[in-house]
């Protein structure tokens, strides 16, 4: 009899008495009626006996329904199929009870698990090694540690084998104290591992964080395969030891063994996540020496690494070299150009990919949506909305908070409502994109009415939620509703979270309440470098350039160094003060940590010493900016006006001009300046004239 036909035998026994709640404990049983189960087994049993089944179909089609259970994590699956199995009287085979006690452990349903475990007559290693792994998945240290105890006087003592089959059951952190007990046991037995067992520990270790335990094992092997090492290196690229992960590639690779698929899929993760395209393009040469290059993972993984290291045209070109490529090459090369600012690039990808077969999947829907999120593609957004709708993938949440971000970058914050509202599964991420399209609306009060509705709808507010509010209320009519927001985070689990703190400094700033700013500044726990150019900026903004001065020497208390844009602030605090000494140190720190290539921070220190009067100064670190912008033009030229150097200025004026610089308003009133200080308005053309007018 063939599986499916023993399933149809089957599903039509068990529909007549509800498989769904069927009891499987010792008491439940106790308290059904027996006697019209026996007479339904009996039944089930002749039909079958008439039916002559085939055993192994039966453990067949039972094996399939319990994995199906434990892929799809559906308990009621795995009860029904553990129902089939007590009808068909295989409740004693082995490998139909350890998926029974594999299945109830995945699904949480641990004393079920150890039920089925104590039913079996005849247990094997991975009966025990599944029953422990299921207590030590939900944390029941105790009763794991006591199944271990028992293993060991059931089993006498354990081998290699034994010892292998336990680790095969655990895969990372939630049974690293199965895996320390194991190891413990060796070391204690003076059982010497196996490569394969040194292997599976390092492994576990590795990716449970313990990368010096991880390490000490490695070291101690006498021998080492390709699997070892590959362990090794992946556990650095997971905990983002990438330096590490490389040394021991090299090291690998000088000890004469040579690097698998595997190897390089952990190598290319390392050098996209640190961006060092040198690394990869070496990788990328010695892969072709082993004829990996046409493998579409590795390629794909090529593809990834090249698009994080900005270098579109290598990604590209791996993408062009796949004689097949599938949804994740696809996928890969659109990520790459959309992150890279190649929207309408990316576009035409889709548009190629679409002619050439291949179905889209959620993930290229999320990258194509992002690529549409500027007013001038917002017709092909639509479009592809309604391809969505079509395929049905606006039920998945990702998809539809995209969609959101999407009409709420194009300035249609009525279709962004549209889509939200529809929206049934809406999580914390779908709330935060929609309160941060609403922050940019002028009805302010929409942001916090939402938000109400949100906590109305069970939904937690989490700290990019709260940034996204403060960032709404920039105006100095709404610090009612900044207080609102402020004791609405004073209420939640972020109270001493820096971030937000930081936020509500900035928002305070910019409605002009620096006393607030300075307070909430002043009761953070501790501060980062945010929050010192967050109250900088309070500050500068609201004209208290001293104030923010009389900050840095307990900046410097705390050890923290500012960066290009702080030093920056403190530059132009410096300028608007006429503090030169602090102006200079300043700049001398800024050169040594090669800030001043910087187009802003070199524009601050060109207007610090122009207002300073140093004209010298100023025109030698203009002469040596690298690039110039409109800005520098201006602070040059507004340095030689208000030193009264008129036909100077004059002159930049108009060579920054032949330079096809544009000119600004600052740059006008600053020629304006000059001619009207030296008599030389004859000097000043009427289109800049013309220009000038307009601005006012």
């Amino acid at each position: 009899m063939s599986p499916g036909f023993a399933g149809r035998r089957v599903q039509t026994v068990s529909s007549s008495i509800q498989v769904q709640t069927f009891p499987f404990s010792s008491h439940a049983l106790s308290q059904t009626n027996v006697g019209s189960l026996k007479q339904i087994w009996k039944e089930s049993i002749r039909s079958a006996a008439e039916a002559v089944p085939s055993p192994q179909a039966d453990i067949g089609f039972c094996a399939s329904r319990l994995r199906r259970a434990i892929q799809l994590d559906i308990l009621s699956e795995g009860k029904r199929a553990h129902f089939y199995i007590i009808l068909l009287g295989l409740d004693q085979n082995i490998l139909l009870g350890n998926l029974l006690i594999q299945m109830y452990g995945f699904c949480g349903a641990v004393e079920d698990a150890r039920a089925s475990f104590t039913r079996m007559q005849s247990r094997n290693s991975s009966s025990w090694s599944l029953l422990i792994r299921s207590y030590a998945r939900y944390a029941y240290l105790n009763q794991a540690l006591c199944m271990f105890s028992q293993m060991q006087n059931e089993i006498m003592l354990l081998d290699n084998a034994s010892i292998s089959s336990v680790l095969s059951a655990c895969s990372g952190k939630k049974e690293l104290f199965i895996v320390q007990l194991l190891h413990a046991y060796m070391i204690e037995s003076c059982l010497p591992p196996t490569v394969s067992v040194s292997t599976s520990i390092l492994s576990i270790y590795g990716r449970s964080g313990c990368l010096e335990d991880a390490e000490l094992i490695f070291e101690s092997l006498n021998e080492r395969d390709v699997v070892c090492w590959n362990a090794m290196i992946a556990a650095f690229i997971s905990e983002n030891e990438v330096i590490k992960a490389f040394h021991f590639y090299y090291r690998m690779i000088s000890e004469g063994l040579k690097p698998e698929r595997s190897t390089y899929l952990s190598i290319l993760v390392g050098c996209a996540s640190q961006e060092d395209i040198m690394e990869g393009r070496l990788a990328h040469a010695s892969m072709l020496d082993y004829g990996l290059e046409s493998d579409v993972g590795v390629a794909n993984a090529l593809i990834n690494m090249y698009g994080n290291c900005n270098s579109l045209k290598d990604a590209q070109s791996v993408f062009e070299y796949i004689p097949v490529p599938n949804v994740v090459s696809w996928n890969s090369t659109i990520d790459a150009l959309v992150h890279s600012g190649h929207d309408n690039d990316a576009l035409k990808l889709f548009e190629k990919m679409q002619k050439s077969c291949v179905s889209p999947s959620n993930v290229t829907f999320i990258n194509i949506l992002s690529a549409c999120s500027s007013a001038i593609f917002l017709e092909q957004g639509q479009l592809l909305h309604h391809f969505i709708i079509f395929l049905g993938s606006e039920a998945d949440v990702v998809v539809t908070n995209s969609l959101v971000n999407m009409y709420g970058k194009c300035g249609e914050v009525r279709d962004a409502k549209v889509v939200f509202e529809k929206f049934e599964t809406r999580d914390r991420v779908s709330w935060t994109s929609m309160l941060t399209i609403l922050a940019s609306c002028p009805q302010k009060q929409d942001v916090l009415q939402f938000y109400d509705q949100m906590l109305i709808e069970g939904v937690l507010a989490d700290r990019v939620t709260f940034v996204s509010m403060s960032l709404a209320f920039t105006d100095r009519a709404l610090i009612s509703d900044c207080k609102r927001i402020h004791a609405r985070i004073l209420s939640s689990k972020f109270i001493a979270d820096v971030s937000l703190d930081n936020s509500l400094i900035t928002m305070y700033g910019k409605c002009g309440h620096t006393g607030l700013a300075e307070k909430t500044f002043k009761k953070m726990r501790k501060h980062d470098l945010m929050s010192w150019n967050a109250i900088f900026s309070a500050y500068l903004q609201n004209g208290m350039d001293g104030m923010a001065l009389s900050f840095l020497d307990t900046m410097n208390l705390e050890n923290i160094y500012p960066d290009k844009f702080l030093c920056s602030s403190i530059l132009t605090a410096c300028a608007n003060t006429g503090i030169q000494d602090r102006g200079k140190q300043l700049h001398i720190y800024v050169v040594m940590n090669s800030y001043d290539m910087d187009l802003t921070v070199g524009n601050a220190i060109l207007n610090m010493y122009g207002k300073f009067g140093n004209l010298d100064d100023a025109f030698r670190i203009f002469e040596r900016m690298a690039e110039r912008d409109v800005i520098s033009w201006s602070a040059m030229i507004g340095a030689f006006a208000q030193q009264g150097e008129g036909k100077i200025a004059v002159d930049l004026y108009n060579k920054m001009l032949e330079e096809g610089v544009n000119s600004d308003k600052v740059a006008l009133v600053h020629l304006l300046s000059a001619c009207s200080h030296d008599g030389l308005v004859d000097e000043v053309g009427q289109g800049d004239l013309k220009k000038l007018r307009s601005c006012y």
